[in-house]
Order: structure tokens, then sequence, then C-alpha cells
């Protein structure tokens, strides 16, 4: 199968003019197929998600009144292009104002495969014998229905499939342990009045287990379940496309449900629509993946992908070890925000500015980027990563002795805003005499020192006992002092 390179679509929903995207390639590294689509609600991720459900679907679908934008022409185009650079399957109206669309070429079966945001399914269901649960056979099922319906249908013929399959079965428990460990054990059970039902068992140290139905199984992994057994099954040069993967995890799951969206996508194409900052990795951007914002503008949904060369020089400050937080969660949040980003030198500024707009009465109609850029050098790195992605307002504020890079900033982004304080830094910093010299655990190349290595290996083995403590009795301790020797 070959990859998918480029999406283009006009006239879906708020898509006022056509607007194109481009997918990540994967190469072998991890994240190197990650295409991560960022934006604030109402911004059309979701329909990017629409439009790529209407390609798959084994007939053309309609296109009601509400879902065509009348600034395009009352119609709607989407176009998937392979990697050939050639038209691999295209949708359009077949008149302005009329619903019927016709199709032009065909995507192979089950190269495609998306997983709505509303992942529920019904907890009570008919048994699917004679159905086939295969993917190709599922995705001719349900690729027909609304991408924007309440519950997925037909989702028990997947849930057969693996309970009646030994080797599937332990597959999927083997992914989703990926992202629970250990992963909840289930099966299929059957109701008095003959409909079936899933059965939950969640194992217990003490060996008290629980178990419920899925009527009491919770959002997040009702939500997961449909996840993993979008991924369990999938193969490498297949796309995967899931809608706010997010919904329900707790920020753990979140967090290891990313990391495994990571490694899949070395050697196929995963696309998220996401608000969670869990969800951007540097380490996957580094590799190639694509980092995508939708916004609203007064002419409709609009479409921004970062440049790699943007996304190399922001990837950059992973390596900061002077600056740890330059990349973290705060810094995520800004693929989230509508506009206007102020951005700062160092944490310093994040925190002490706030004292200083307080001092004055003021309040600034934006928010600040993470902990800083990690130095005034790296400040127009991340106004063009800010430029590349559309934002209209970004504000740069710099120490008075950097008045040379402020006005490099305001030459190179005559579109934003740069200024510098009146003074050479946030606070008063009394001088810092000479320090004694500390021999750490690593040397100065971040080497770990030879002498060192075996002691921080024993300690890091008795955190580990520490943290994962046997279940095994062992005879003669009681269970206070069991646990004290952990």
């Amino acid at each position: 199968m070959a990859n998918f390179v480029r999406l283009t679509m006009g006239g879906l929903r708020g898509f006022a003019q056509e607007q194109s995207l481009e997918f990540a390639q994967p190469n072998g590294s991890q994240g190197s197929g990650l295409t991560l689509l960022v934006g604030a609600n109402n911004s059309g991720k979701s329909t990017i998600i629409e439009g790529l459900r209407a390609l798959s679907q084994s007939a053309p679908p309609a296109f009601s009144s509400g879902r065509r934008n009348r600034a395009f022409g009352d119609r709607v185009m989407i176009r998937l292009e392979g990697a050939d650079g050639e038209p691999t399957v295209r949708l359009e109206s077949v008149r302005p104002g009329g619903s019927e669309a016709t199709a032009e070429g065909t995507i192979e079966s089950g190269s495609l495969f998306v997983v709505p945001s509303r992942r529920s399914f019904a907890h009570l269901f008919h048994a699917s014998i004679n159905t086939p649960g295969d993917r190709v056979n599922y995705l001719g099922r349900y690729r027909d229905e609304s991408l924007r319906q309440q519950n997925l249908s037909n989702f028990e013929i997947r849930l057969f499939s693996i309970d009646r399959d030994a080797s599937r079965r332990a597959t999927f428990q083997k992914m989703m342990s990926r992202v629970i460990d250990p992963p909840p054990e289930w099966t299929i059970d059957q109701s008095d009045n003959g409909q079936h039902f899933l059965k939950y068992r969640w194992p217990s140290p003490g060996g008290l287990d629980s178990d419920h139905s899925s009527e009491g199984l919770g959002d997040g992994l009702t939500s997961l379940l449909s996840i993993i057994d979008a991924l369990y099954d999938s193969e490498p040069s297949t796309m995967i496309v899931i809608d706010e993967p997010e919904l329900s995890l707790h920020p753990e799951y979140q967090r290891r449900l990313a990391a495994l969206l990571v490694d899949l996508s070395k050697d196929r194409q995963i696309v998220c629509a996401t608000h969670s900052p869990y969800f951007i990795s540097w380490e996957a951007i580094s590799n190639g993946a694509c980092v995508v914002r939708t916004y609203r503008s007064p002419d409709g949904c609009q479409v921004r992908a970062a440049s790699r060369d943007s996304l190399r020089s922001v990837a950059r400050s992973v390596r900061d070890t002077n600056n740890p937080h330059t990349l973290g969660l705060q810094a995520n949040e800004v693929f989230f925000l509508h506009d206007r980003v102020i951005l700062v030198e160092g944490q310093e500024d994040v925190v002490f500015f706030d004292f200083v707009m307080k001092a004055l009465g003021v309040e600034l109609p934006g928010s600040f980027f993470g902990w800083g850029v990690g130095g005034a050098g790296k400040m127009g790195a991340f106004a063009g990563l800010l430029r590349d992605l559309g934002y209209e307002f970004v504000v740069g504020i710099l120490d008075n002795d950097k008045t040379e890079e402020r006005d490099k900033l305001r030459t190179r982004f005559p579109e934003y805003h740069f200024e510098c304080i009146p003074a050479a830094d946030i606070r008063t910093k009394e001088a810092q005499p000479p320090r004694e010299e500390k021999v750490g655990l690593l040397d100065s190349k971040g080497r770990i020192r030879e002498e060192h290595k075996a002691d921080t290996a024993d300690m890091f083995s008795r955190i580990k006992a520490y943290c994962e403590p046997t279940t095994v009795d062992i005879p003669g301790i009681a269970d206070e002092d069991h646990a004290s020797q952990r």
C-alpha cells in the first residue's frame, strides 16, 4: 500500500476556501509518520477527519445542505493524493446546491481506518456468529455511517472476533497493556434474556478482583477500547485517523497512549486531532512528525502547517539542559490558543511579569508562551514557528541589553511586535562570588562517571523494588512489616 501524501478539501462545513494539508511520511524513526491536527474548538479539525471518513466510504455520501458551504459555491470537493502525486480518490458534488456526490478512484480496503470522537457503543448487543470481524469487513459495514452519530454501530463484530480468537485476543491485550498495565480482563457474557454484554474484571493485588458489565464501563475505557481496536491489527503503510484520543482519559493514560502512537507511526501513518498537550512529542517532531493547525478567519476554516525548518529550529531546545522546561507541557499549550501569544526570554520573566502587571494595574490580552523560549537568541525560532502556523498577533519582550536582537526580530517579523524592558533584567540580582566545584554524578559531557555506575544501578534497583512490590506472601512477616521492607 502506498502512503497518502496530501488532502485537499473545500466546501465541507466551515471550509469556505480550498485548503490542503500534507501528511507525515513514516521512515522507520519513532514518530516519523505522525500528523498532529491542533487548534481551538470549532476550527475545522473534526471536519478534516469527516472528509477522510467520507473518502473511505464504499459509495459517495450525500452532503446535506447543513454540510455544504455556500461561500464555496454550495458544493463540496475532497481529494486525497497518494505517493505518486496522482489523485487516489476524489469526491465532488454532482452540481451546486444538491446533496448528491460522485467519486473518482478508490482507496484500498483496510488502508484507511477512522476512529471518531464519539466512541461509545451499546452495552447490550446480539451475537454476530456468522459475521467476519476482520478489518476489511468491519470497515465495509461502518464506513457508510455518519462520523458524528452518537454511538459506534456494529462494534460488537470486532469484539466477538477478538473474544473468539486466542491469538487476536493476546495481541489486543498486549497492546492494551502498553496503556493500562495490567490490562483489565474481559469477556462477552449473555444475560438470561439472550442479549450479550461485556464483562470486565479488574485484577487486585490482594486477590479481591472486582467485575462489572459494560453498562458500568467508564467513558475513558470505552474510548480506549475502540482506539486499541483500530491499532492492534493495523498493518504498516496504512493510515489510522483518531479524533481526540484524549477524551475521558486520565493524564497518565494519555501519556502512555501518546507514546504508543509515536512508536507505531514509525512504519504507518497516524493522524490525531487533539486538544491535549500530552500528544505533542518533540522527539517525534524531530524525526519528521507534522504539526498542522486549523483556525477560523473571516474567510472560513484555515489550515497551516509548520515548516520542517521551523520545527527543527525549535526542536533543538529539547537538548538545552539549562532550560529543560522550554518545550514542556506548558509550551505545548500554545498550539491550542486562539492567538495573542507573548514570548519572553525565560521562566523568571513569566513569573515576575505577572508581579509587574499587577503593580501597574495592567493586563495584557494574551498568554505567555510556556516558561519562556530559553534565551533571547531563540526567540526568532519560536516566532517563526508561530508565523508558519498562522498566528497573527505575537509579542516578544526582551531585556534592555538585547536591543540589537530586538531590532533583528522587528526586521524579520514586521507583522509582530517586539519590545525591550527599560532595565537589564526582570529583577535585580546580586553579584555571585565564585562557587566551589562540585563533582557530579555526570561529567561535563553528560556521561555517568565510572566510579558511580554500580552504586547508582543499585539505587535504582531499590527504587524499582519499592514501586513494584511482590505480591507473594513471605511467611513469618506481617503485612505491616512486609510493607516496611519495600
